[in-house]
């Protein structure tokens, strides 16, 4: 698929710098709110999640921001039917169709 646009990078990059500090902050937290002798137990469940969050998040963003970026340059074109859209000049009335029957 040719031509799709892209989202762009550095807008992304910015959204996510404070996501990314926030993150960040919560796992020094995490890592120094744990107990002396119990660092890495105490703190990895947390900081696991912090983590997955971000991911999560990063990952949400960056595909949103492309479906942003695609829907940024779709352009209806005039006068095209589709379903649900009554064409001008109908006046609303729906149209029977007639069935033929097979033989």
């Amino acid at each position: 698929m040719e031509g799709l646009p892209q989202a762009d990078k550095e807008c992304f990059i910015n959204q996510m710098l404070a996501e990314t500090r926030q993150a960040l902050s919560r796992v020094i937290d995490a890592v120094n709110a744990a107990p002396d002798g119990q660092w890495i137990s105490a703190s990895e469940k947390p900081v696991r999640d912090v983590m997955d969050e971000l991911r999560r998040k990063a990952y949400e963003t960056a595909v949103q921001r492309r479906v942003d970026s695609k829907e940024s340059t779709f352009s209806p074109s005039e006068g095209s039917v589709g379903p649900g859209v009554v064409p001008s000049g109908s006046q609303g009335k729906p149209q029977r169709m007639k069935r033929q029957r097979s033989h």
